[in-house]
């Protein structure tokens, strides 16, 4: 959060854009937890102090330059996101959008006609596909909706939280939910 903003609670399109530099941070480090080690107390006084977030490891001069910028103490001294935009235009090749666009074959969006979905009742639409033809055989047992669950539901199942990289290492296990 932006200085201004811890001290007075103000939020203004100048502390969106020191905002917009932790974010550019966070993508840099691929989702690490910005201010790593630190309490609230610490960070407020790291932020109050005009101190500043470490330039990620491989991360282009550009951006971390562009980060900076976003960070100045001084909120009129920040670019404006008319200014951003034009500062990141000039790194944009034309195809950025076909590029850019992320692909798998595991995260592939299912072909419509693989559901036959009620669209008047939102209900009908599974959650998981496989568990389509269990939800099926579900329906007639009462007339609320439900979702056929499967799986040992008492074991607890490890968690890593993608900020869950070399800085961080902690694993939280969740329980699974248990059939009603």
């Amino acid at each position: 959060m932006a200085p201004e903003s811890l001290k007075d609670g103000v939020f203004t399109a100048h502390s969106d854009c020191w905002s917009f530099g932790v974010v550019l941070w966070e993508i840099s480090t691929l989702a690490e937890q910005p201010y790593q080690g630190l309490s609230n107390e610490q960070v407020l006084k790291f932020v109050m102090d005009g101190g500043y977030l470490d330039r990620p490891d491989n991360c282009p001069e550009r951006i971390h330059s562009l980060m900076q910028m976003c960070w100045q103490y001084n909120p009129k001294m920040r670019p404006t996101f008319l200014e951003i935009v034009e500062m990141l235009r000039d790194d944009l090749h034309p195809s950025f959008q076909e590029v850019s666009f992320f692909y798998s074959e595991e995260n592939k969006v299912p072909e419509t006609e693989d559901f036959d979905l009620d669209l008047d009742n939102m209900e009908s639409i599974p959650l998981d596909p496989s568990s389509y033809s269990q939800r099926e055989e579900s329906l007639g047992r009462d007339s609320g909706p439900s979702v056929a669950l499967r799986g040992n539901y008492e074991e607890h199942v490890p968690y890593t939280h993608m900020n869950g990289g070399k800085k961080n290492g902690r694993i939280l296990s969740l329980p699974r939910s248990s059939p009603s």
